[in-house]
């Protein structure tokens, strides 16, 4: 697999276990996270700092204190890419056009492998774009 220059990742996860598992993941496979948030006021907090700066973001749909809709567009705006975890929503029609080209994870997965790929999916489109 192509190698990445930069790796870092917004982790959005309301469950603390998961959190745990998931960090411990990314950075096993040499990814840097940039920044892990349980809450949307915390995760726009940190978006809205100088210091935010990620390459890819993973994103828990639904977070204890609300949707994660402000934070995947203020994403989209930035160009950057990512994979949203719809495990925790009740509707499983949630759509919104800002995820029509986020990846999905689906459960069990390769979280790992997936943000990898869709990075380096969004890094070869920008530069044939």
């Amino acid at each position: 697999m192509e190698q990445l220059k930069t790796r870092s990742v917004l982790l959005l996860e309301d469950e603390p276990i998961i959190a745990m598992d998931v960090k411990y993941w990314l950075r096993d496979a040499g990814f840097e996270i940039a920044g892990s948030f349980c809450s949307y006021v915390n995760a726009l907090e940190w978006l809205k700092s100088e210091e935010a700066n990620a390459d890819i973001a993973v994103l828990d749909i639904v977070l204890r204190d609300r949707d994660c809709l402000s934070v995947a567009q203020i994403l989209q705006e930035r160009g950057i890419p990512f994979i949203v975890d719809a495990a925790g929503t009740n509707d499983p029609d949630f759509h919104n056009p800002v995820f029509a080209n986020s990846k999905w994870l689906s459960k069990p997965s390769d979280l790992v492998d997936v943000v990898t790929k869709t990075l380096l999916t969004h890094r070869q489109a920008l530069t044939s774009a």
